[in-house]
């Protein structure tokens, strides 16, 4: 019995061996069920990450072209601004250069202005000169056309008395040669 004894020692020890390897066997298989449902939530969120990587890598490439795109309209509008700014002082080079010339067109118009005051005056000096001037000239000829008739007259005076004259000398020629 010796033999038998070991032997079912031995038969007992390997059923106990052997259900303690089913059961970790069965815990081996839990957890690969575990670890294949883990496995498969890593795939799919694996998945996800490779679908958000690329939407994101659209996103930074999108992102580099409106970056490209703004860095060029930004170029675009500091030049367009450098433009203004060159124009702006060149408008504002040109408006002094008119203010300079509407000073100075102002101060020759004051000026003329002066001058045409001046020259009214002179003209209303010259236009009652003259006025007085037509006056006398009315005036003189006036005593002239008076002195002319009285010349005239005085001449036919003269004359007639000349006719009257050489008329008595005549006739007292003629008398002196008759005596």
């Amino acid at each position: 019995m010796g033999s038998t004894g070991a032997l079912a020692d031995g038969v007992i020890e390997l059923t106990q061996t052997l259900a303690k390897l089913i059961r970790q066997i069965k815990e081996r298989a839990h957890e690969k069920e575990q670890l294949n449902g883990v496995q498969a939530e890593f795939r799919k969120h694996l998945g996800w990450q490779q679908q958000r990587m690329h939407s994101l890598q659209r996103d930074v490439e999108r992102l580099h072209n409106e970056t490209s795109w703004l860095k060029e309209k930004t170029s675009e509008v500091d030049q367009d601004a450098s433009l203004l700014a060159h124009e702006i002082r060149q408008c504002r080079r040109e408006m002094e250069q008119c203010r300079r010339e509407r000073d100075i067109l102002r101060r020759e118009l004051d000026t003329v202005d002066a001058e045409v005051k001046l020259e009214k005056e002179s003209s209303a000096a010259l236009q009652t000169i003259n006025d007085q001037g037509h006056k006398a000239l009315v005036l003189h000829s006036r005593e002239r056309d008076t002195y002319k008739v009285d010349a005239d007259t005085a001449k036919l005076e003269a004359f007639r008395l000349k006719d009257r004259i050489e008329e008595l000398a005549y006739r007292l020629n003629g008398l002196a040669t008759n005596k």
